[in-house]
């Protein structure tokens, strides 16, 4: 009994100290990975994302070094992803986006359809947007969505004189939700510039931003989502997807 409570202890303070131990490596560790990168300030680098937070998202390098990049951080950049992750939601990461989409195929089938759709849908589509942003408005306290309104019927109201792709889910034969994009060949990448779904179908928005790539833009390998418009819900909607890097926005001006 003497010699079991003396090991009893002494596995304790083991156990203890070999915490402390791993604990004091780790915070080591990072000191001196910040100290390493403390001489890289200035310096750009690949990455990948690594993790994906309420607050911004952690960023790997290829040196094992990771990072914080803080939301308020991210203003007016292209989100780019892997056009084969998002036609086939594989992964972990993606997982929960895959359930959604089974989900709705589960809960809605024989209901629905894609339906490639033309300039000769257009008013169709006119009437379904404006259903869409009436919804919308009413919890748009930042007027974010009327920021992003000129774009849109620009397009729509130019459809024959653009290049673009259109796609819509059909429910019970009425419109619920479409998007518009194009291509680009010479690097292989897809444009999405517009995407609306009734919010109120759940699993509708990743169902036809997968469909919409798989029957638009089968040979894609790369898809631009373009910008988050400053929307917090939006920013964390694309971030969900895990783009594989952000490209940063310029404007050309042309001078006279």
């Amino acid at each position: 009994k003497k010699f079991k409570a003396k090991t009893q202890e002494a596995a304790e303070i083991a156990s203890f100290t070999e915490r402390q131990a791993v604990e004091l490596e780790r915070d080591v560790e990072k000191m001196k990975k910040a100290e390493y990168m403390s001489y890289c300030i200035g310096e750009t680098y690949d990455g990948i994302i690594s993790g994906v937070t309420s607050f911004g998202i952690y960023v790997q390098l290829e040196n094992t070094i990771e990072g914080l990049v803080r939301l308020a951080s991210l203003q007016d950049d292209y989100y780019i992803y892997e056009a084969e992750k998002l036609k086939t939601l594989s992964g972990r990461a993606l997982h929960k986006k895959k359930n959604l989409v089974n989900s709705f195929l589960r809960e809605y089938e024989g209901h629905f359809s894609y339906e490639t759709l033309s300039c000769a849908n257009i008013e169709e589509v006119k009437e379904f947007h404006e259903k869409w942003l009436d919804e919308r408005r009413i919890d748009d306290k930042y007027n974010c969505i009327d920021n992003e309104e000129e774009g849109v019927y620009r397009l729509l109201g130019n459809c024959k004189s653009v290049d673009c792709h259109m796609g819509g889910i059909r429910m019970d034969g009425d419109l619920v939700a479409y998007t518009i994009g194009s291509y680009c060949p010479s690097i292989q990448c897809a444009f999405i510039h517009i995407e609306k779904a009734n919010s109120e179908i759940k699993g509708l928005y990743n169902y036809i931003n997968q469909q919409f790539l798989i029957h638009e833009f089968p040979d894609a390998h790369y898809v631009n989502r373009e910008d988050d418009l400053g929307q917090e819900n939006l920013r964390q909607a694309k971030l969900s997807y895990r783009p594989i890097r952000l490209e940063e926005k310029f404007n050309i001006y042309e001078t006279t």
